[in-house]
């Protein structure tokens, strides 16, 4: 099978989907190009790309503007040119909005043409009236392009069937997966970190914007802090808040910038994800995977994976006080970490990329 991925958004969890489903399309021996934009792309998603051209990924870079505007017609005309020149293929795959719009509009002589949103903008509870119904208008109408929308969570689905409108039948989903706990041990990681044993870290990992409110995280540590000095709250990315939380001043707060999500989670002691709204992240089944208990604000398609009082904790959306008082409970008790900790790990099991790579090679083939 001849498959073609496309991806503006090459980065953070849209990058390492796109990357993980190269990798497990190559391993059942299809032919796989994909184009991208190199302009948002992460280090994780580099260093997939170094990893997979060796085993046969073409990885190629078309121009995309971020906006909606007439520089999307520039977009439209690349891919058309590659497809061309590198198909025919049998299936073309765009994620997030940019790269699914554009993937669907060039690629109408492909036979199977889905799209993965990976959380729609209009998912989001800062939408104003207008820009929610333009790209709820846009949505439709390029449903009607494609032959399938693949989403990551139930959640998802809900929202494309129920406010936007699609057909249920045209909407199917695949939860993302993770191979396994990433490289490296507790130990290690800790001590490049300077950490020592006594210190209980939370651990934040994504981009620093509004969508995954890393400054609730920080009002929450803030209130915990004066009671808990050995609590540290560590957090991984870079983004447009990252002066806004140094101005905060927390003590105990550390931001780390562009490192390893992953390997980092080896270093937490609890891993707490904020947002405003989500789709099905992948951070959650990471810090999972490597028996880490999650404290996420419940949005999205959260309880899919965590189990609220089992893995962890889900709060409200925005509530600090909430927030707070899930993290002092676990920074204050190490067996609880250690129990929900376990079963957290035992419950990412049931995600994993092999299986997500079968569901979508199966809705390629149908």
């Amino acid at each position: 099978m001849r498959v073609l991925q496309v991806v503006e958004s090459a980065a953070t969890g849209v990058g390492r989907h796109v990357i993980d489903l190269c990798g497990g399309l190559l391993e059942h021996g299809d032919e796989v190009v994909l184009a991208y934009a190199d302009w948002r792309m992460d280090r994780m998603f580099a260093e997939g790309l170094a990893r997979l051209e060796p085993k046969g990924l073409r990885a190629i870079k078309i121009p995309f503007s971020r906006e909606i505007g007439p520089e999307d017609l520039r977009s439209i005309r690349a891919l058309r040119d590659l497809i061309r020149t590198q198909g025919p293929f049998d299936a073309v795959h765009g994620h997030s909005s940019k790269g699914g719009a554009v993937a669907r509009v060039a690629a109408r002589t492909v036979p199977r043409r889905l799209y993965t949103p990976h959380a729609y903008i209009t998912m989001s509870p800062t939408i104003g009236v207008r820009k929610f119904r333009l790209y709820r208008a846009l949505e439709r109408y390029l449903a009607r392009l494609g032959t399938g929308t693949v989403c990551v969570s139930h959640h998802e689905k809900a929202h494309a069937v129920g406010t936007l409108g699609l057909s249920p039948a045209s909407v199917h989903v695949v939860h993302n997966g993770v191979a396994g706990p990433a490289s490296g041990n507790r130990a290690q990681v800790r001590a490049e970190l300077g950490l020592s044993e006594e210190e209980v870290a939370f651990g934040f990992v994504g981009r620093l914007w509004a969508q995954k409110n890393p400054l609730l995280a920080v009002e929450a540590f803030a209130r915990i802090r004066e009671h808990h000095p050995e609590a540290r709250l560590l957090m991984v990315g870079t983004g447009d808040l990252d002066d806004a939380i140094r101005a905060r001043d927390v003590p105990g707060i550390e931001l780390l910038g562009e490192r390893n999500g992953p390997q980092m989670m080896h270093a937490f002691d609890a891993f707490v994800l904020p947002s405003a709204y989500e789709g099905f992240p992948y951070v959650t089944l990471e810090a999972m995977v490597t028996g880490v208990p999650v404290i996420s604000t419940e949005t999205g398609a959260i309880g899919e994976a965590v189990r609220d009082g089992l893995d962890g904790y889900l709060v409200p959306p925005g509530d600090a006080e909430a927030l707070a008082g899930a993290m002092s409970r676990l920074v204050a008790d190490p067996g609880l970490r250690a129990r929900m900790g376990g079963q957290a790990r035992t419950q990412a099991n049931l995600f994993t990329v092999d299986g997500m790579v079968n569901k979508i090679r199966d809705l390629y083939e149908v």
